[in-house]
């Protein structure tokens, strides 16, 4: 729904590659894609995810994938504290091993984190490995929890689409742990 709509306004959504390199040819800048091909761009928007920079902490001698926490968000260094889209923490879900790069967790890692640092005892209990609102092409959408469904986990889906409306409820063991809305967001 929102890629049609995109695309209504005359923008071409590109997905499925790489872009490789972005610089000037004879044209104007041009964008060579993992494919192959070479686009002529005004502008180029590229959404690859977060990757943690970890160097410092593992130079530190902290222990890294992300940066690894306890529930107080306290490092393996003693009075060394980590928060944000750096933090190796749990999905409150699924339990799964994530690296949030929302700035939602990030803020409440940082609330926390700066309690703790200041005597507090407050444990983070997790994030949500997806907790995401936006508004494109006037559409809006909000995505939280378990949207991207593991096979044969034993969740349920509801789905609905009407008109310009589309809902996706996950719930797993009577409870909801993740919905997907898209257009009418409201209640």
């Amino acid at each position: 729904m929102v890629r049609q709509q995109v695309e209504a306004t005359g923008v071409c959504v590109i997905t499925g590659c790489d872009v490789m390199e972005i610089g000037r040819g004879s044209e104007g800048e041009e964008v060579v894609l993992s494919t192959g091909q070479t686009l002529l761009a005004h502008l180029v928007v590229i959404g690859k995810g977060v990757v943690p920079n970890v160097e410092l902490a593992r130079d530190a001698g902290i222990g890294v994938g992300g940066i690894l926490v306890d529930k107080y968000l306290q490092t393996s260094i003693p009075d060394t504290y980590a928060a944000g889209d750096v933090v190796e923490t749990a999905d409150i879900v699924t339990g799964e091993s994530i690296v949030s790069g929302t700035w939602t967790n990030a803020t409440e890692m940082g609330r926390i984190a700066g309690e703790n640092m200041a005597g507090g005892v407050t444990e983070y209990e997790g994030a949500f490995k997806r907790l995401n609102a936006l508004e494109v092409a006037c559409i809006p959408v909000i995505a939280g929890g378990v949207v991207d469904l593991p096979p044969d986990k034993g969740y349920q889906v509801y789905t609905s689409r009407r008109g310009d409306t589309y809902r996706k409820l996950v719930l797993w063991d009577h409870a909801l742990v993740g919905a997907l809305l898209v257009g009418e967001i409201e209640g």
